[in-house]
């Protein structure tokens, strides 16, 4: 590969919200609102209070107070404050992702904007562009429907506007209040399960041309796409008027599983010494290293540690583990692959090495 097909994808810029709370503090709040409004079986209802402690989420952060989140007594969220508060945080993280990478925002070529849990017309976008000062000629792809997969999508689609404009740059946002789809007043098993993992993030980074100075992480082209056929009922969404219902089967982490000989043909000989993966989940995660043929919980280290610290942050999740990348490198010349996953059942994904 050419460096026309290679980019440079500097440490991401990440910024979550103000409110953060403990496993422990998730589980409280359940109990709490489950004995003031009983809708299962005290069995039941451990059940699925280890469910969300097996989530393995440590902590996570919270646009709205998780009171809010998590008391169905409360007065209904504000889901277009929310969405607001959301597109401010995505401002400032691809403001300080353009500072980081010491470029001038008029040399932003192209903007990519992955968002999917939160609505506004204009969108986030248009606000980077307004209020960072990035030329009005910018490229914008603004993308609201990938959900989690948006991450490598973004740098798939990053890749491709590099080689229309090779001394560009390209920032890539991702935006998710992924707490909008914890609603309190449904028992459902997935339902509880979204309590323990969803968190609220965004996170901003800059791919660059390579150049003989500039160490980081690599990207390559010849990105992975897969929409697995009629999987569209293993995650979807519905809207109401009181929010988002969020629901997903047990048949999206064997999805994993199905795709992974095709992911397996594509990657060839390319090693995975290293795999940004898609901080789902537990399964999610286990099932990657198992479809990858990982020797051990190496290779996935930084997205385990992303899972833990902030929980799924949907299309800002991958970029939020490889800044544990940046804390904690391999070494030189180690290479691997960024993949996510998301509803459709889709699947992206780059090559990726350490320099």
């Amino acid at each position: 590969m050419g460096p026309e097909d290679t980019r440079v994808m500097t440490r991401p810029a990440v910024r979550l919200p103000a409110h953060r709370l403990g496993i422990d503090e998730v589980v409280d709040r359940i109990a709490a609102e489950h004995a003031a409004r009983p809708a299962l079986t005290e069995a039941a209802l451990q059940a699925g209070l280890a469910m969300v402690r097996n989530t393995q989420v440590a902590s996570r952060a919270w646009l709205d107070p998780p009171e809010q989140v998590l008391d169905s007594s409360a007065p209904r969220r504000d889901l277009m404050r929310t969405a607001r508060a959301l597109a401010d945080l995505a401002v400032e993280a691809a403001a300080a992702a353009i500072s980081d990478a010491a470029v001038e925002p008029e040399r932003i070529g192209t903007l990519i904007v992955t968002s999917s849990t939160g609505y506004l017309m204009p969108g986030a976008d248009v606000q980077i562009v307004n209020r960072l000062g990035l030329s009005p000629r910018v490229r914008r792809i603004p993308a609201a429907q990938l959900g989690c997969a948006g991450a490598a999508w973004a740098l798939a689609r990053g890749l491709e506007q590099a080689r229309l404009d090779p001394q560009s740059a390209v920032l890539v946002v991702g935006a998710e209040a992924f707490s909008l789809a914890v609603r309190p007043d449904i028992w459902r098993r997935d339902a509880m399960v979204w309590r323990g993992l969803a968190g609220d993030g965004a996170a901003a980074s800059v791919l660059l041309p390579p150049r003989p100075d500039l160490g980081g992480l690599h990207i390559y082209g010849d990105p992975f796409e897969y929409l697995l056929r009629d999987s569209a009922a293993y995650y979807y969404e519905e809207l109401s008027y009181d929010g988002f219902d969020f629901h997903t089967s047990g048949a999206a982490t064997r999805a994993v599983a199905q795709v992974m000989g095709d992911v397996r043909a594509w990657l060839g000989d390319w090693p995975t010494d290293m795999v940004l993966a898609h901080t789902g989940g537990p399964r999610i995660l286990l099932a990657t290293a198992q479809g990858l043929g990982l020797p051990d919980e190496k290779p996935l280290r930084w997205s385990w540690a992303s899972l833990r610290a902030a929980g799924n942050l949907a299309s800002a999740g991958v970029p939020h583990a490889i800044t544990g990348l940046y804390s904690d490198p391999p070494p030189p010349g180690t290479r691997g692959v960024i993949i996510s996953y998301g509803p459709g059942f889709t699947v992206a994904a780059v090559r990726c090495a350490w320099t």
